[in-house]
């Protein structure tokens, strides 16, 4: 999606601001160094991505392998990321032991969308690049959407096992504060 510098991100106004890398490749390339979570944590405060923030990963060592976790970036539109279709808090969902990355059902690295309705997962042109739905705080149908867990739609869930298509809960709670363009938002992370 328009989110990141190497999916359509780079086409940002026309290819004149391309979006911001997201929070794992940054992380990769060693441009940031991440705020690690393993056990509940309240108030942990995102400056904006292109502005200098980090991430925070998230690791539920009870519910899920090392190679499994969920980051959140605080994505605010300006500077590099001035072209995103939304702004607030995205929360992604890494497994890193996925090799096949075309396989819609089990994505290697997924962007939670607060809408619950997984556009930028589809193939074939049934989704889209983004929208102003995608981050939290969204207003989905008239009710806010500033948390995701078990019982959310979309649930943070890890990708199911390629023998199965129950996929299983992280275990993780995540609840986004903040306003989307303020100088920073803040999360609650809930692990049980």
């Amino acid at each position: 999606g328009n989110y990141c510098l190497m999916a359509s991100g780079s086409w940002g106004n026309g290819g004149k601001t391309p979006a911001f890398p997201n929070g794992m490749l940054r992380m990769f390339h060693n441009w940031i160094a991440p705020v690690e979570v393993s056990t509940s944590r309240k108030n942990i405060r995102l400056k904006p991505a292109a502005e200098g923030g980090t991430i925070v990963l998230i690791n539920n060592p009870k519910r899920m392998s090392p190679r499994q976790y969920v980051f959140a970036e605080y994505r605010r539109r300006r500077g590099q990321d001035t072209t995103l279709p939304d702004e607030g808090v995205a929360i992604y969902v890494v497994d890193e032991s996925i090799d096949n990355v075309n396989d819609e059902l089990r994505l290697a690295i997924e962007l939670l969308q607060a809408d619950g309705r997984r556009d930028l997962a589809k193939i074939f042109g049934q989704g889209n690049r983004g929208d102003s739905t995608d981050l939290y705080p969204s207003v989905v149908n008239g009710v806010t959407m500033n948390s995701v867990g078990q019982k959310t739609t979309p649930p943070l869930n890890i990708p199911p096992p390629p023998t199965s298509s129950a996929a299983k809960w992280t275990g993780i709670t995540i609840k986004v504060k903040g306003k989307p363009g303020d100088q920073h938002m803040s999360i609650d992370v809930t692990v049980a």
